[in-house]
């Protein structure tokens, strides 16, 4: 009998006559068919022996392989244990009994209340909390479940279980975004997991980021539609002017340490990123740029800000005049017509006609008076 563990002279052979190279012709780089089949076939019958010289060592040992016919026992199926945030007890050795989103704290006193709406107390309550009018909140809610990025939240879940309520859903982002709350605070007034508010939030930034801010930030590019904005500024004593523009910072937590020192402004110890942004006096934002790193400064910011220099380059509003007083050689006032806007700025910004600041060297008392009146 042939020792197993050594492979007959034909096998020897075909594994020393042709490997995979070998199929390969050395002029065109094409391959040999023939060839490719006679390595093809070799390998084939070294896998055959290797395979009978493992079987006859079982049987050397003594290994009896289990009948085919053997039953398979059937794998347990464990039962994951239901997530929950709250949970009661109605008597001593009764079992846990889930409190559900809908007996939160949150959902009792703003989505179930029915004398929100009526009560203007609790409304004003309502906005001082959460930063938005409680209609525009409904509408908001209307918004995120007619939008297919939050498709997951919205209706039942395919397993048959119920989605968390998507009004207590926009409330923790409210609040998140509002007041800087974390998300084991929301789970505390509303029975949602955090990671539920925090997989949530990330969505409705990018909601906001696009499908919000395209339709509320417009920025006024015909008289028509800057007129509502500049009314309350043209009452004040400042005709021509359509709005406030001003670089705001917003805090940018663990910036990437090559990145660091250009994002340290001198406003702030912290690494922000910076904005420039036009708002009417109602305090509705028109316009404003990306974001730049915190370094960058007024003057900077306000070259790349397409709003503010189409009014310069008057590409934009240039159709509207509007009349300012002035005063002549011999001291009498006299009315100048001007056209296209102007925008409200502080001492930061270019000396542009167009951006209007207040003034910080003068002794006269009109001037003063202006100046703080315009700040």
């Amino acid at each position: 009998m042939a020792d197993p563990l050594v492979p007959g002279p034909g096998i020897q052979n075909a594994v020393l006559r042709t490997s995979i190279t070998d199929c390969v012709n050395g002029s065109d780089g094409s391959i040999d068919v023939e060839k490719f089949l006679l390595h093809t076939e070799e390998v084939v019958s070294r896998q055959r022996w290797a395979t009978a010289t493992v079987t006859d060592l079982l049987d050397d040992f003594g290994y009896d392989p289990p009948p085919e016919s053997a039953p398979v026992e059937p794998r347990e199926i464990r039962k994951r244990a239901p997530r929950r945030v709250w949970a009661r007890k109605s008597a001593e050795d009764a079992p846990l009994e889930l409190i559900t989103p809908q007996e939160s704290c949150w959902y009792v006193m703003y989505v179930s209340n029915v004398l929100i709406a009526e009560d203007s107390r609790m409304m004003d309550k309502f906005r001082v909390r959460f930063r938005l009018p409680y209609p525009n909140y409904l509408e908001l809610v209307d918004a995120v479940r007619s939008h297919a990025i939050f498709d997951r939240w919205c209706g039942h879940k395919k397993n048959g279980k119920k989605s968390s309520p998507v009004e207590l859903l926009v409330l923790g982002a409210l609040r998140y975004l509002g007041r800087g709350w974390t998300f084991d605070d929301i789970e505390e007034s509303t029975a949602i997991d955090h990671d539920v508010h925090r997989v949530f939030l990330h969505r409705f930034i990018e909601f906001g980021s696009t499908v919000l801010f395209e339709k509320h930030v417009v920025a006024p590019v015909r008289i028509d539609e800057a007129r509502s904005n500049m009314h309350e500024y043209a009452v004040a004593g400042f005709p021509g002017c359509v709005g406030s523009t001003d670089c705001t910072h917003i805090i940018t937590e663990r910036c990437e340490f090559n990145l660091k020192n250009n994002h340290l402004g001198p406003k702030s110890s912290h690494t922000t990123r910076t904005f420039n942004l036009t708002c009417n006096h109602r305090r509705r934002i028109l316009h404003t740029t990306d974001g730049g790193p915190g370094r960058w400064n007024d003057q900077t910011m306000v070259r790349l800000d397409n709003f503010i220099m189409g009014i310069r380059e008057s590409t934009i509003l240039r159709d509207n005049t509007f009349e300012l007083l002035s005063r002549d050689s011999d001291g009498n006032i006299r009315k100048i017509m001007h056209s296209g806007v102007y925008v409200l700025v502080d001492n930061g910004y270019l000396d542009w006609s167009c951006t209007v600041p207040p003034m910080t060297m003068t002794n006269k008392i009109s001037e003063i008076r202006w100046s703080k009146w315009v700040e």
